[in-house]
């Protein structure tokens, strides 16, 4: 293999780069940026690192940090950080700088990391209400039919199979905790890094005597760094004031298990490990809490390593060209070996010669889709970025980083370079208000059985759809997840108090009227509820909400709604197992046990992550009946 001339480290400076956050956790001061050592390389000079087939015949293990943002990591300089097991990895390893998620939320983002296509191209543009057709040749599906055995192992119930990406994966477990069994009080089913890790180890192990023929390609995916920030254990007592942070800290130790087993059984040198995350974490910064509403660095530029000590024997920085994640599947297959797939959107990160003009193309469509704002649009270059939106916004990075000067009011002439090409990025693509019509692929013939009931998602009466610009509706969101985190503690009229600020001042907001339905649920106003759920459908049409809606039209005995609504749910999610929690709980209603049970065991075969718990309950219950 040849090898750059690469500068030596000193025996000094590699123990410090090692060790430099041993300490970690409380006491680390302030979050200052300290300097990393590693080898920063000359244009062109990346090529020699990652010859064609250089990894022919490696394991390769991918390991996604949901949530984590570029800047939170030891080796990238965060003095407060405790991820020895990152830092070590990025020892033999290429870290690049600029890498930059395609979308600031989970299942678009990850769809781009194993399709190599931009949300344009592979059409998943929100968590839950989309899927990744089959038409899109995933890297399990490159890798399997290259001889590799494939396994998955996710951490939230966002990326359940139901969604498209274990196309590829001879095993896919998406076992997360069903709701309220979790360790968390999160939005979503998930379990812990712990438990992730246990699952992707029993698999290894029993498939490592089968990959002698075979190398294996792991994916695991830690969701713990996901608001709310709860670390568990000696983590979060460390991390008092910093849970995000403990909750990276937490990560990395399961990291280190999993780099641990690899050693003991001598497939740590022949194992390519891929460390990167589908998106950041806003943290107050541009009054974005968490993510997925605005197109910031806080959320868009994530960490991206490439490590392996047969490939990259020292530390290696790359600062002189932006990457995205669709960038993953080209590199990682030339590595590899393996054919490569056409007409996709990513370039070989070791091969693609440094292009300053490159842009990386970024979007938010969840804006639109919850909440009826505007959609964000945007496109990424080294040192610059443009962001289509209401009030159009271009930051000059390189010099302002953290954004705050909006550039677009002078009319630079870069800004109108990159609005321009966005512009033909977009040509032809149909607006994202037409995909708000058509979440989850829903066909004309569905559109039409949600008009026959009332449920045509329209702005009628719900104020204007498209036009507020989310970074003016920060404060307002903000009151938004206070209302939700009220309801949650149980404060239920301060928490209706605060939803009924947002809904007078934004009353096509779908998750405000969600906030609204829970609310009344919870305190027992049922017709109340299932009103606020009917405002909901009737902006953002989604199978879970009509699970809910057929609840409430089943507690007050309207038998034939229920029988429609739960129609509705089933057209926009065959997988749904909701649908049968509820006819099954309306069949016991009415004495019929036999279809009762019939409809639970079916919810828990189609469904076992969401409702299998309950299902196993409701058959108890049924026994001997």
């Amino acid at each position: 293999m040849i090898i750059p001339k690469l500068a030596r480290l000193s025996c000094l400076t590699l123990f410090l780069f090692l060790g430099l956050h041993a300490c970690g956790g409380e006491d680390q001061g302030s979050d200052q940026v300290v300097s990393v050592p590693g080898v920063v390389l000359e244009a062109g000079a990346l090529e020699a690192l990652g010859a064609t087939a250089s990894a022919r015949g490696l394991d390769l293990l991918v390991i996604t940090l949901d949530t984590v943002r570029a800047d939170r990591l030891g080796c990238a300089g965060y003095a407060r950080a405790e991820t020895p097991a990152i830092d070590r990895l990025a020892s033999t390893g290429v870290r690049f700088e600029h890498a930059i998620a395609a979308a600031p939320i989970t299942l678009p983002s990850h769809a781009s990391l194993f399709t190599g296509l931009n949300p344009l191209s592979h059409g998943v543009r929100n968590n839950g209400t989309f899927s990744l057709a089959a038409e899109h040749q995933t890297l399990a599906e490159s890798l399997s039919a290259g001889g590799y055995l494939t396994g998955a192992f996710v951490g939230a119930y966002v990326l359940d199979a139901r969604y498209g990406l274990a196309q590829g994966f001879d095993h896919y477990d998406d076992r997360v905790n069903p709701s309220g069994s979790g360790r968390r009080s999160g939005h979503f089913n998930e379990r812990s890094a712990a438990q992730v890790t246990d699952a992707a180890l029993r698999w290894m192990k029993s498939e490592l005597p089968k990959s002698a023929e075979r190398p294996l390609f792991t994916w695991v995916h830690y969701f713990d760094a996901h608001h709310p920030y709860e670390p568990p254990g000696e983590f979060g007592s460390r991390f008092r004031s910093n849970p995000y942070d403990g909750e990276i800290a937490y990560m990395d130790s399961q990291i280190a298990r999993l780099v641990e087993y690899l050693e003991s059984v001598g497939r740590a040198e022949r194992t390519l490990i891929v460390i990167t995350s589908d998106h950041g974490e806003g943290l107050g910064e541009h009054s974005e809490e968490t993510h997925s509403r605005l197109l910031y660095d806080s959320t868009l530029r994530v960490p991206l390593i490439l490590s392996c000590p047969l490939l990259f024997p020292e530390p290696v920085v790359v600062r002189d060209r932006v990457v995205g994640l669709v960038d993953l599947v080209p590199t990682i297959l030339d590595l590899l070996g393996i054919a490569g797939v056409e007409g996709i959107d990513g370039v070989h990160l070791f091969k693609a010669p440094v292009d300053l003009e490159r842009s990386v193309y970024v979007e938010t469509l969840v804006p639109l889709f919850n909440h009826g704002w505007a959609p964000l649009q945007g496109l990424h270059r080294l040192g610059d970025k443009f962001i289509s939106a209401p009030r159009p916004e271009f930051y000059d990075v390189s010099n302002d980083p953290a954004e705050n000067y909006n550039l677009y009011p002078e009319s630079p002439p870069a800004a109108g370079v990159l609005e321009e090409r966005l512009a033909l990025e977009l040509e032809g693509q149909g607006s994202a208000f037409e995909l708000r019509d058509t979440e989850k692929g829903m066909d004309p013939e569905q559109a039409k059985r949600l008009a026959a009931l009332g449920y045509t998602r329209t702005g009628s009466g719900s104020g204007p759809i498209g036009v507020l610009d989310p970074k003016d509706m920060m404060p307002l969101f903000k009151v938004m997840m206070e209302a939700r985190s009220l309801t949650d503690a149980g404060r239920h009229l301060e928490a209706e108090q605060k939803n009924d600020v947002i809904l007078a001042q934004n009353p096509g907001d779908a998750f405000a009227w969600e906030t609204e339905s829970l609310i009344f649920v919870r305190t027992g106003r049922h017709a109340e509820a299932e009103s606020a759920l009917q405002r909901m459908l009737k902006i953002q049409p989604t199978a879970e909400g009509y699970v809910r809606l057929a609840q409430l039209q089943l507690q007050r005995k309207d038998l034939a709604a229920m029988q429609n609504t739960l129609g509705l749910a089933e057209a926009l999610d065959p997988r749904e197992g909701g649908v049968h929690m509820v006819a099954g709980d309306a069949y016991a209603s009415v004495g019929r046990f036999s279809e009762a049970r019939g409809a639970f065991e079916m919810a828990l075969k189609l469904d076992p992550v969401k409702w299998g718990a309950m299902a196993q309950e409701k058959l108890r219950m049924l026994q001997g009946r």
